[in-house]
């Protein structure tokens, strides 16, 4: 047992380098790992303490957090490159997140960025 989790270890971190660039569904992230998706869920939540799709959801607000911050992309655009379903559905996980709007956060940062320049 030890010896799968090992090498379902090292899928996984080639699925997060992978993710780092590309968004993947939890399904093509199972369909990666060679996993049927309720033993790739349990295994990823065993070793990673949580679902998979809470890790993706994370992963996706990082990126649009740093795009609102540095980009001059719009919320659609934002939303739609970091593979939210919705810009409805970005904007609702975003400000359960950070308690803002990613219109409130991008606004409060150009705010900051223009100010020290």
């Amino acid at each position: 047992l030890s010896g799968i989790l090992k090498e379902f270890r090292l899928d996984l971190s080639q699925l997060f380098e992978y993710c780092g660039r590309e968004f993947l569904s939890v399904n093509e992230m199972s369909n990666f790992a060679k996993l049927d998706l309720a033993t790739f869920s349990k295994e990823f939540k065993k070793c990673f303490g949580q679902s998979p799709k809470k890790w993706l959801d994370e992963k996706r607000l990082q990126k649009a957090k740093i795009l609102l911050k540095f980009s001059k992309k719009n919320i659609n655009e934002i939303a739609n490159e970091c593979a939210f379903s919705s810009v409805a559905w970005f904007i609702e996980r975003f400000k359960e997140k950070y308690e803002q709007t990613p219109k409130q956060y991008q606004k409060t940062k150009n705010l900051y960025f223009l100010s020290k320049n």
